[in-house]
């Protein structure tokens, strides 16, 4: 093909871009006319110091060197040597640390008579380079999101990061078109390959670091994107056509240049089409830079090369200086990483006397790199601080955008009978396996929404996998398959082995199975088939963050909404990709995310360190959720005092009284849903040994309001202890009769519970019904809800709400379900069991009905009691499933007794609003909140008005019921008033 003119080109792009829009993005940058962004500045000071400057110095300005932050002193003295003698226009900061680059940058730019502009290749963000600094997502998942604002808000990040380090140029974006899946050096680098989606994602990259003076250069002209090696160790070979190039990869060169990027990045290829010989790397070629940059595409900003110490820089140029000599008479403007900069420099001033250069080019050069200078404010020298440096680059606001960037994109490619989200978790019998060394994020965020057993595949061995096949496939129904070691390098095969494909095949192709890749996407491709697959779900970065966010898509807690950035076998092609909605399950995250502040909720702990200090409680659990997503949730102290067993997150602690509201109390709603009770109607109505007795007029919802004028409670036990009678009521071991289990080693006549409820019966009334907290109504209540329905409480609560939430911790007779080691102990009941208690339920009436009480005998550690509060929370719906009819949590939640002067709900415990008298809350939440709090030291609570649940768990009447320090100290109080606090 013919040299083709600039109109010719821009038609012809303009022709490839037909039937697409890039509307969205480019309206949102104007005032652009396709010169770089650094030209409409005032060149007064680039003028003036041009003219200042000798031919030597001028030279220097064009080269920039590397420079690190973790190399010995020996290096810093190079690059003062060069600043000095060299007067080097400018540095590369690679490797090392954020401190010390500060330091260092400052040093540099105090030696410099001219300030030098610091670049870092930080396509990543500066974490690519630096330690103690987070990175961001590569470009492929950036390529599978559709929000191009997204991007933007991460060019402004990385912006802000690199000023911060005193770095005014980045070398990105890459828009390399990636056509090549086995592309050793761009691939994951790339934005994808499709030229529009590229165009879209490089601008809106580009446009958040200039609209924040920081420098964006477009690499690696003219397109790094089908070569099959790396110019970093040669010389990469592109067989394309002209037509070609300029149809695709060149596509994004020039939208970038018509909307003013700063720079271009050479590379170093041998590109037939432009040089039949292929023996001149394109970042030396003047029909590359010159002719096909600066006069086909308009170019009128900083030419720049790849680095010259690169192999694929140094085809035909073996001596020192004619690298960089090639490179300017090719028409590039700045020298990045010449091996010997004396030598080269040399070499230019020989060039300019022999007339192979001329100081008018060299003029021309520099003027762009101090216009360019002048711009991000380099007319004066910059000081930058190290105080809270490193706080400062890992900014929450960063983290956001970086959580909310890996989020989006995650694609899902297949969904068989939409299988995902997964639903009705009570029916599940899931494995997870995890391919891979190491401990899997994935597996770890999965036990948080559902009890799945876990296989770890690390061997290599047919045999092995084949019987670990055989029998994991008796036992369950869905296998999710995650693999935990992969990486982005095509030449390593992304990180699998040939029998782990095999072993994820078989096992598809005999159970329904989800694939997890959370690397790379044409990984895909070395798997020879996809059919079996139910699903398959993509999150681009085998980082820990993305391995959570797969899960958290699984079950719903995270919205899908990623398309596939390249094209992966025959089947999926770029742009592939179904939606998925979000089934409101709780999602796992930061503060921030949710308007909270990590900084205030931190606060926390020196509140509970307080209270074990104090011995108000040995340990706890805290919980913290907004807006649907658990912000916070910590273990913190022992099981006992003398027990120094460290609480985890998933220990279970007894709920005492919580037990009302999470497990009783929804019952009582199913049936008032179902009009199988009304609450209006009185109790001795469905209960009707009740009738013979004075209980017989008082309603149901009274008794939930704790105004029908029962009683607090009866000491069931105590008559029982009695020399005379406790031989008679208890054995030490089972036996017939004695089956009803109380505490280890300890059984009470089956018969007992006729007495508990004759008790009840018998007891005297209060005789006005003023509020009066009783627990008698609820062992009432059980009896009621087990006639009814002919089944125990704890099975019809099981099957009604906590399988069904996927609350597997909570629930009654814990050591039924559990090993005695996750349990933490209550109390050390030395009245009336003579033992410590630990998955034993504490209340003693509860105790003596086997361990199931209407009133007490929950347990549950802090995450599975907050998703049925977050069920509450969300009236009644939670994972896609409704629990309740429309305004039943409403109406409970209500303070239908002010009337009575009663705070309560009906059922559920609420604010005291009269700010004279005591209550459960701290002053601050609204009068809308609702929940309940438990004698063992427990608390659930959740506020509609802020979306905020708050779970408290603790054994603080360990080692006995004596201990009121965490009431008399408010803690509970003290970090809801925390929480509050925490809000933006």
């Amino acid at each position: 093909m013919n040299r083709i003119s600039k109109i010719g080109i821009l038609t012809f792009i303009v022709i490839t871009l037909s039937g697409f829009s890039l509307t969205s993005v480019s309206d949102r940058y104007e005032g652009i006319d396709g010169n770089p962004v650094f030209a409409e500045s005032n060149s007064d000071w680039a003028e003036t110091t041009l003219n200042s400057l000798t031919l030597e110095e001028k030279i220097g300005q064009l080269f920039f060197v590397a420079a690190y932050s973790n190399l010995p002193e020996k290096h810093t003295k190079e690059i003062k040597k060069l600043i000095r003698k060299q007067h080097i226009g400018g540095l590369i900061f690679f490797q090392g640390g954020p401190v010390k680059q500060v330091q260092l940058t400052n040093e540099y730019q105090q030696l410099s008579k001219i300030p030098l502009m610091v670049a870092m290749d930080a396509e990543w963000g500066p974490g690519m380079r630096l330690d103690s600094v987070m990175d961001f997502p590569y470009q492929m998942m950036l390529g599978a999101i559709q929000d191009e604002s997204k991007i933007y808000d991460m060019g402004e990040a990385i912006a802000a990061m690199l000023s911060r380090l005193g770095v005014h140029m980045n070398f990105a974006p890459v828009v390399d078109v990636n056509t090549n899946p086995d592309n050793p050096v761009i691939n994951h680098r790339s934005f994808g390959e499709d030229k529009v989606n590229v165009c879209e994602k490089a601008f809106a990259y580009m446009k958040g670091m200039q609209d924040n003076r920081v420098l964006a250069v477009a690499k690696h002209f003219p397109g790094h994107g089908n070569t099959s090696s790396d110019s970093h160790y040669s010389l990469p070979l592109v067989y394309e056509s002209k037509d070609e190039i300029m149809a695709n990869a060149l596509v994004p060169f020039q939208y970038l240049i018509n909307k003013g990027v700063a720079g271009v990045m050479v590379a170093h290829l041998a590109i037939e089409a432009y040089d039949t010989t292929m023996q001149t790397p394109s970042s030396l070629s003047a029909s590359i830079v010159d002719t096909l940059l600066r006069q086909t595409l308009g170019f009128s900003g900083l030419a720049i090369t790849d680095a010259l110490n690169m192999q694929g820089a140094k085809e035909g140029s073996p001596k020192a200086g004619e690298i960089e000599l090639k490179a300017l008479t090719a028409g590039e403007d700045i020298l990045v990483m010449s091996e010997d900069v004396p030598k080269a420099i040399k070499a230019i001033k020989k060039a300019i006397k022999d007339g192979l250069l001329t100081e008018a080019d060299i003029d021309e050069k520099v003027k762009r790199i101090l216009m360019a200078k002048q711009w991000c404010g380099l007319n004066k020298t910059p000081i930058n601080t190290t105080a809270n440096l490193v706080d400062d680059l890992n900014a929450s606001a960063f983290d956001l955008i970086k959580r909310d960037l890996t989020q989006s994109a995650i694609t899902l490619l297949k969904n068989e009978n939409d299988l995902l989200p997964l639903k009705s978790l009570d029916t599940l019998s899931l494995l997870t396996i995890n391919i891979g060394e190491g401990i899997s994020v994935f597996s770890n965020r999965v036990a948080n929404y559902a009890t799945s057993a876990n296989y770890n595949l690390t061997a290599t061995d047919q045999s092995e996998i084949d019987a670990d096949l055989e029998h994991l496939m008796m036992q369950h129904n869905l296998v999710l398959i995650n693999f935990n070691n992969l990486n982005q390098r095509p030449y390593k095969k992304f990180g699998f082995h040939a029998d782990q494909l095999v072993f994820a095949q078989k096992v598809a192709e005999r159970i329904p199975t989800v694939l997890l890749i959370p690397s790379n996407p044409y990984a895909l491709n070395l798997i020879d088939s996809l059919d079996a697959f139910k699903a398959i779900v993509l999150g681009y970065d085998n980082t820990d963050l993305v391995q959570d966010n797969l899960a958290q898509a699984v079950f719903g807690a995270l919205p899908v909404r990623g398309k596939l950035p390249v094209s992966l076998k025959k089947q999926y092609k770029a742009a592939d990709g179904q939606m998925l909605y979000a089934s409101n399950r709780l999602g796992y995250t930061i503060p921030e995310s949710v308007g909270l502040r990590s900084d205030s909720l931190a606060m926390i702990d020196s509140i509970v360190a307080e209270a074990i200090e104090l011995k108000a409680t040995p340990g706890c659990q805290v919980l913290v959720a907004r807006k649907g997503k658990v912000v916070f949730n910590k273990a913190y102290g022992h099981f006992t005092q003398k027990l120094r067993t460290d609480v985890q997150p998933d220990y279970l602690y007894d709920l005492a009284s919580i037990t009302k509201i999470a497990a009783t109390l929804p019952v009582l709603m199913h049936m008032q849903d179902e009009a199988i009770i009304n609450v209006d109607s009185s109790l001795s109505y469905y209960l009707q040994d009740l009738d013979t007795t004075d209980k017989r007029g008082i309603s149901i919802k009274d008794i939930l309001g704790h105004q029908g004028r029962l009683f607090p409670w009866i000491p069931f036990y105590r008559s029982t202890i009695e020399t005379d009678l406790y031989d008679s009521i208890y054995r030490k071991k089972a036996e017939p009769g004695f089956e009803v289990e109380v505490a280890n080693q300890l059984f009470i006549r089956n018969d007992f519970a006729d007495s508990v409820f004759y008790h009840i019966t018998q007891s005297e009334l209060r005789e006005d019904s003023d509020y009066k907290y009783s627990d008698l109504g609820y062992y009432l209540f059980k009896m009621m809800i087990e006639e009814l329905y002919q089944q125990p409480l704890e099975k019809l609560t099981d099957s009604l709400y906590y399988k069904r939430l996927g609350a597997s911790s909570l629930g009654f007779l814990p050591l039924n379900r559990f090993s005695k080691d996750v349990i933490v102990p209550t109390e050390d009941d030395e009245d009336f069991r003579k033992q410590m208690l630990q998955g034993y339920v504490h209340d003693p009436g509860a105790a003596m009905l086997g361990g199931v009480g209407g009133h007490a005998g929950l347990f549950s550690n802090a995450n599975d009691l907050a998703k049925m509060m977050q069920m509450y929370l969300q009236k009644g719906n939670y994972g896609g499933e409704q629990y309740f009819r429309n305004g039943t949590i409403d109406y409970f939640s209500s303070a239908a007794f002010l009337d009575n002067e009663n705070r309560r709900g009906i059922g559920f415990d609420k604010p005291e609003m009269d700010y004279s008298k005591v209550g459960p809350t701290f002053q601050g939440v609204s009068g809308k909140s609702f929940g309940h709090t438990g004698f063992t030291g427990t608390m659930a609570w959740i506020d509609p008005e802020q979306e905020i649940v708050y779970i408290f768990l603790s054994n603080r009447i360990c080692p006995d019921a004596s201990n009121t320090k965490l009431i008399k100290h408010d803690i509970r109080t003290r970090i809801q008033e925390q929480i509050y606090k925490s809000i933006e």
